[in-house]
């Protein structure tokens, strides 16, 4: 992976997986609850260095939509980012 965070506030762990050859995923996941992986943002784009910025928000770097690495923030209740 390339980078992860625990947020603040609450017991989660936000990462980047990228299996070889399937698309890399931006997953949650609450330590010791093998079940509790959870999927936020996927695609062939490049992700990287998932940031919190509070308990709901998560700043993270991809070139998604562009030629260029930009950062995004996601609300991870609702799952918009922008």
């Amino acid at each position: 992976g390339d980078g992860f965070d625990w947020a603040p506030g609450r017991a989660e762990l936000a990462y980047v997986d990228r299996p070889p050859g399937r698309p890399a995923t931006l997953d949650l996941r609450k330590p010791g609850e093998e079940t509790s992986r959870r999927p936020i943002d996927r695609g062939f784009d490049w992700l990287s260095q998932p940031t919190w910025l509070d308990g709901n928000r998560l700043l993270f770097r991809s070139d998604r939509e562009s030629d260029h690495v930009n950062v995004w923030m996601l609300d991870v209740e609702s799952g918009t980012s922008r």
